[in-house]
């Protein structure tokens, strides 16, 4: 292991810039969103972690931080209300999946149109209800920072 405080392999992960990370890392500063929910289970899968595919993740995970900043009950939560179910898969063919800008999940307290209806009108986030309490969140590859998601 590279991490002191890590317990097993899988705790840790080695990002493109060549350091090594804890999978309990905030995607982005002071997000619910961890590393965890964003990389593969299996170590090896870890190790196809490029710098677009880091970039991608980092650049969805801002995105889905500044929308949970708009959500009322933002500042009085004291667990995560992220679910994720899927997103960074570098086996899957789809770019959408193996570039990190996509993923599947649910928040907490949240129908998958409530949370939809906080997004801005000027962002390039896409979202959408996959399922009542599902929600599918992706940025597309040519998107530019409009406004920094801010809320």
């Amino acid at each position: 292991m590279h991490l002191p405080w890590s317990q097993s392999p899988s705790d840790e992960f080695l990002a493109p810039d060549g350091q090594w990370y804890s999978i309990f890392r905030a995607v982005v500063f002071d997000s619910w969103m961890l590393w965890k929910d964003a990389l593969p289970p299996e170590i090896e899968q870890r190790a196809l972690l490029d710098q677009e595919a880091y970039d991608g993740i980092t650049s969805l995970g801002r995105k889905l931080h500044a929308l949970h900043h708009r959500l009322p009950d933002y500042r009085r939560l004291s667990t995560s209300p992220f679910n994720v179910t899927s997103w960074w898969d570098p086996e899957n063919e789809d770019p959408e999946w193996n570039s990190g800008r996509s993923c599947l999940f649910t928040i907490d307290g949240y129908t998958s149109k409530e949370f939809i209806s906080y997004l801005p009108d000027r962002t390039n986030l896409k979202l959408r209800a996959v399922t009542s309490h599902f929600i599918e969140a992706y940025v597309p590859p040519d998107a530019k920072n409009l406004d920094q998601e801010a809320a």
